[in-house]
């Protein structure tokens, strides 16, 4: 192909997005905070799968809904799109919040006590969460790893804006924007940060200051770049290529290994995503299209929101089976949440994501959006 397709769903690149919330999963299970040997660096390097989220989700943003900004702009399109996303990431993210919160409140939660805020403080943090504007500075996520869905909220809203420079305009604006974001990212990752956890350089997903945010829309330049660059030629010598994307995917894997090259492991993301997007032409498309990775990539949005809530069953877990006299308590308990957290998206997926979905898509495209349109013609990539 000479083109990547919006109208089919590229199988390599939902596996890579299931293989990379299994990753994050494990990350988050494991319970290790920082380098030690191989297995430790690799393991909490699994941090960066939310990283490869962005740059994937700018890639798949613009494949999907850049011909609705092509030819010009209008207060109705915009709604459109928001009204898209929307139907997409919020159903089980409304479910997931109120979860979380009525753990806290009930005091299910590890290391979140509700006696740390009034009643009107949750009320407020639960209004600001439900807005996905809690990370812009302003208080943390009910749901932890919400976070990521508040920082890219952000990038939605932009989104208009940013295809201007990164794919409508000429190859100048996507230059100044791909170093922008180089430079941002390199600022990120040096910048002291006394409350940052010790799991990487670009380890940010406090609220404080939106720097979460400011994490999230490079990464997500990178990737609607990414998607101008998989219609020029080098795009289609990577997409066609039998070895660049496995040298990728070894290279990557190195990094992962080695502590301190978050850095250089996020710039190989945008390589990797144009290269898988031809789909099964390699080894890694083939192995990432394949139905069980496919599987995963499409309970991947619930896997992620889910498995946090599920997190209290490791100590749970780990009592009873060490009370038993067994061996490996720990490793069994895991294995227990993770089975959970699987068990629950794909039911989640099922009976919510797919269905509200379909539900709030109903209800914005049957919506009259009207405005006047504001007009405003963008000149087409070289």
């Amino acid at each position: 192909m000479n083109e990547v397709s919006s109208h089919k769903d590229i199988t390599s690149l939902t596996g890579i997005r299931g293989v990379a919330a299994l990753y994050v999963v494990v990350d988050h299970f494991s319970g290790v905070t920082r380098f030690g040997g191989v297995r430790d660096t690799f393991i909490i390097h699994g941090y960066l799968s939310v990283d490869l989220f962005f740059v994937l989700s700018g890639f798949v943003m613009a494949l999907t809904y850049q011909h609705m900004f092509r030819q010009d702009f209008s207060a109705a399109t915009f709604l459109k799109f928001l009204g898209r996303r929307i139907a997409r990431i919020y159903p089980i993210y409304f479910i997931t919040t109120v979860a979380a919160l009525v753990m806290i409140l009930m005091g299910l939660r590890l290391n979140i006590s509700a006696s740390s805020s009034s009643d009107a403080g949750w009320a407020l943090k639960f209004v600001l969460n439900c807005l996905l504007v809690q990370n812009w500075g302003l208080t943390g996520s009910l749901n932890s790893p919400a976070w990521s869905l508040s920082a890219e909220w952000a990038a939605y809203i932009l989104f208009p804006l940013l295809l201007i420079p990164c794919v409508f305009r000429k190859a100048n604006s996507a230059w100044m924007v791909f170093f922008l974001a180089v430079i941002v990212l390199a600022v990120l990752c040096i910048l002291p940060l006394p409350d940052r956890r010790p799991k990487g350089l670009l380890d940010i997903a406090n609220h404080k200051y939106g720097l979460s945010v400011i994490r999230c829309l490079p990464e997500f330049c990178l990737g609607l770049l990414s998607f101008r660059v998989s219609s020029t030629s080098f795009g289609r010598s990577l997409r066609n290529s039998q070895f660049i994307s496995p040298i990728i995917c070894v290279t990557i894997f190195v990094l992962l290994l080695v502590p301190k090259s978050d850095f250089f492991a996020v710039l190989l993301f945008p390589p990797l995503i144009i290269s898988l997007a031809s789909g099964s032409k390699h080894i890694p498309g083939r192995l990432l299209s394949l139905p069980l990775a496919n599987l995963l990539g499409k309970l991947s949005y619930s896997v992620y929101l889910i498995h946090n809530l599920c997190t209290d069953i490791i100590p749970l877990v780990d009592r009873r089976v060490t009370r038993l006299g067994i061996h490996h308590g720990h490793s069994i308990a895991i294995c227990a949440a993770m089975v959970t957290s699987f068990i629950l998206a794909y039911i989640s997926y099922k009976y919510i994501e797919v269905p509200g979905r379909r539900f709030f898509r109903g209800i914005f495209e049957g919506a009259n959006l009207t405005s006047d349109r504001l007009k405003i013609s963008l000149p087409s990539a070289d």
